[in-house]
């Protein structure tokens, strides 16, 4: 399962944890995809090549993920996106 709260260095109490938590933003980048996944950027880049991750957003010159949909992408299971219902793939 993955866990969606906010990367955890080490050095910080448990309220320090929880109000990590709390900022995480909505939009997530390759980075934090990757990361939350366990899986190296390259991986992810090739999985959302291969239609086996969920498509980010493109937004002006950057690519994010939304977070609420790649916690339901996880909840369902992680299908390939290209079976998701809903999907916008391009």
């Amino acid at each position: 399962m993955v866990d969606f709260a906010a990367p955890n260095d080490g050095n910080g109490s448990s309220a320090d944890d929880a109000r990590a938590a709390s900022v995480l933003p909505l939009l997530l980048t390759a980075a934090d995809v990757a990361r939350l996944l366990r899986i190296s950027e390259r991986t992810l880049w090739r999985k959302v090549s291969a239609g086996e991750v969920i498509a980010p957003l493109r937004i002006g010159g950057t690519t994010r993920w939304n977070r609420a949909g790649l916690e339901a992408w996880v909840a369902e299971g992680c299908p390939p996106a290209f079976q998701r219902k809903n999907n916008r793939r391009r």
